[in-house]
């Protein structure tokens, strides 16, 4: 059915001959696929109910908008009746359909499923999905063999996204949905299926290089009809990556994928600088070497928060590796300039996503995750610095053991060691980083030796709330606190509770009071999002160090008092079962983008700026953590974490958008702030930093990274050099 065709170009095999529908055509992804099939020689027909978006569709479609085999039909098909009339149009007008790729589809956003109105759920599940069955019915049965019907779906159909409950249910929906459908056309109709991550497409506000495109997107449904093959397939497409593997799978003309699936080099990457001769990798590093040529090169290139491209990935295997890996990586930028990128990865879980880059360098410490408890009796713990923080919580639990580790067992040791380390045992352990006795340390000038309160004094200082500038962290020594459970297994009190509240300034006080008043065994976390109306939904976890029952009670009924509950549940829990560990894969699965605000108190100024920011539209989640207690017991001297006296942490977790549209919703919190904590935040501006390390403690660890890495070789993120 394909014939070559010289007006198509050299990037696309040619489908000359075959007759595409494509429904949604004039959305954005959709905009992708009917370019696609126009520049393979095909002939598209889009219906529309609207002719001024079919107008706007050959604006945007440029020199391909004029070609003769573009047919724009005016016209509804969301119900079963319009879509058969649809079907009937086209066959009288242009003759046989070979083909459909359907790209029909809405987003909604709110609040929980609890708070979906009825004209909400009918417009977003009910007519979403009607429209799809209707589509399928009136094209797959007329479809004759070798015909291909790709079902273009979100990520949401198997990820869930809060907030937007309906829009995963009709995904998770339609993906069964294809699933049904090829295996009843099987043989005589490929039925595919596209899950998608985020695509750049012109209707959305924040692009960036890591997206795949719309014409990528149409690539692939090209491919598929390329192929000539009738066998179903579903394909996650969420980098540059998976739209290569997937046009290879289907046979794609192996000198064109490069073409068709290639992503953008970064702003601020130099093109020149991305190519120019690097320096020959030592032998020694060769095998603990990735690059994008690699089989296992995707399951190291991003990191949680963001898709990354870099150009070598290297994986040590103990201190001498990691030695040589820094002294390639500062070759590479005397040599090639210093615009290359250097990451320092230890779980990849980082909120900046700076423990990945772009045509740069990484080095990751997974290898090195060694987790040994030399003494139980004292809780002596050695860790290195590539360890994840759950399964040092599995060895601890044995021994009643805990420490404050975060909320998420998938970070990584190094990562938050050296940045702080708030978690569920704050208020009555401290921070992380009260707890480390001694760190084993890469400096730029490649020296890994022990540093601790006798031996350079002052690194460690700064490598204790100071993150990577001052050397990587390969090994740590912590005196982990013993919790005196009556069960011996590190056994705590865990309270889920959820409010609905009408009046968040007087619940933020009321919450704000009661930790105040609470024993320091206590310590509370809140997730907030918009209700229905003028009402708010609050999720809280209140967790008790420790299983006395009779002491936490009084705490865990005042948390009660707070607002109207809707939920509650208790129960006593080991500490590895409040942090889940559950070891995922980094694709960059994570886009939003955080900000937080340390405050001094928690009143109702604090609960008024979390409303106007939680009321913004970019604003997705609102965040509430204790702090106190402990945390206070430190002198603010002691360590590069300086945040000693504040109350709280306030977030939000906003949606992607420009950094200015964040900026106006969180300019309430934003005001209220004496401190930020910087492994806990997007953003990496120099205003951010001299939040993290305010004063006397900006200028301490400022001159110790400048005796430490005098040529700025740790230059990612958050950094007080820009301060």
């Amino acid at each position: 059915m394909t014939t070559t065709n010289a007006t198509v170009p050299r990037s696309v095999p040619t489908l000359a001959g075959r007759r595409v529908v494509i429904p949604g055509g004039t959305g954005g992804v959709g905009e992708g696929a009917v370019r696609a099939w126009l520049q393979a020689g095909a002939e598209v027909i889009v219906p529309t109910r609207k002719a001024a978006r079919g107008a706007e569709l050959r604006r945007m479609l440029g020199q391909d908008g004029d070609r003769k085999s573009l047919h724009i039909m005016g016209i509804e098909y969301g119900t079963f009746g319009e879509a058969e009339r649809l079907a009937a149009a086209v066959r009288e007008a242009y003759g046989e359909v070979t083909d459909v790729v359907a790209s029909v589809g809405g987003w909604w956003s709110g609040d929980g499923i609890w708070a979906v109105t009825e004209p909400e759920w009918r417009r977003f599940f009910l007519e979403l999905v009607t429209t799809h069955v209707a589509l399928l019915r009136a094209f797959v049965p007329g479809l004759p063999t070798g015909a291909t019907y790709s079902l273009v779906l979100g990520g949401s159909a198997f990820t869930p996204v809060p907030g937007s409950a309906i829009i995963s249910m009709e995904q998770a929906a339609l993906r069964m949905m294809r699933t049904v459908v090829a295996a009843e056309a099987e043989g005589r109709v490929g039925v595919h299926g596209l899950l998608l991550g985020p695509v750049a497409t012109r209707h959305r506000a924040y692009v960036d290089a890591d997206m795949i495109t719309a014409d990528e997107v149409g690539r692939v449904t090209v491919g598929y009809a390329a192929a000539a093959a009738n066998a179903s397939s579903e394909a996650v497409l969420r980098t540059h990556a998976d739209v290569a593997r997937e046009l290879e799978r289907v046979g794609y003309p192996p000198h064109l994928i490069a073409d068709a699936s290639s992503g953008p080099i970064r702003p601020g990457v130099s093109p020149a600088r991305a190519e120019a001769a690097w320096p020959p990798l030592p032998a020694e590093l060769e095998a603990l070497t990735l690059n994008a040529s690699d089989a296992l090169y995707p399951s190291v290139r991003s990191s949680y928060m963001r898709q990354g491209a870099p150009r070598a990935v290297i994986q040590p295997r103990n201190d001498e590796d990691a030695a040589a890996a820094l002294a390639y990586a500062a070759q590479v930028r005397r040599e090639v300039g210093d615009d290359v990128p250097l990451s320092v990865r230890s779980g990849g879980h980082g909120i900046a996503g700076t423990s990945t880059n772009d045509a740069g360098i990484i080095i990751d410490l997974g290898r090195l995750n060694a987790v040994d408890l030399r003494d139980p009796a004292s809780g002596l713990l050695r860790v290195q610095g590539g360890a994840r923080w759950g399964d040092v919580a599995q060895v601890l639990t044995p021994h009643d053991l805990a420490l404050t580790t975060g909320n998420f067992g998938d970070t990584g040791v190094g990562g938050l060691a050296t940045a702080g380390g708030h978690g569920y045992f704050a208020r009555s352990q401290g921070m992380t980083v009260d707890y480390v006795r001694r760190v084993k340390l890469l400096t730029a000038d490649g020296n890994v030796r022990w540093v601790d309160a006798e031996h350079e004094p002052e690194l460690f200082w700064a490598v204790r709330g100071g993150g990577t500038q001052v050397g990587i962290a390969l090994e740590f020594e912590f005196d982990v606190p013993r919790l005196h459970s009556s069960g011996g297994r590190a056994n705590i009190i865990h309270q889920e509770i959820q409010y609905v509240v009408a009046d968040l300034p007087d619940f933020v006080e009321a919450w704000g009071q009661w930790m105040r008043e609470a024993p320091r065994e206590a310590v509370s976390f809140l997730m907030l999002q918009r209700g229905r109306a003028d009402e708010f939904v609050v999720a809280g976890r209140t967790v008790w160090a420790g299983d006395d029952v009779g002491a936490a009670t009084p705490t865990l009924l005042a948390a009660r008092e707070l607002g109207a509950v809707v939920h509650e549940s208790v129960q006593a829990l080991s500490y590895p079962q409040i942090i889940p560990t559950p070891h995922s894969q980094h694709t960059g699965q994570q886009r939003i983008q955080m900000r937080n605000a340390l405050v001094d108190t928690v009143n109702r100024a604090a609960g008024e700026a979390l409303e106007v920011a939680l009321m913004h539209p970019v604003t997705a989640i609102g965040e509430l953590r204790a702090l106190g207690g402990a945390v206070s017991d430190v002198p603010r001297e002691a360590t590069a974490w300086a945040a000693r006296e504040q109350e709280a942490l306030l977030g939000i977790w906003a949606n992607p958008a420009p950094l200015g549209v964040i900026d106006a919703a969180f300019s309430g919190l934003q005001g209220l702030a004496t401190g930020m904590y910087g492994a806990y935040s997007s953003d990496t501006r120099a205003a951010a930093a001299r939040l993290a390390w305010p004063g006397d403690t900006g200028e301490r660890l400022r001159a110790a990274a400048i005796r430490a890495d005098p040529e700025h070789l740790f230059d990612r993120g958050l950094t007080v050099r820009d301060a």
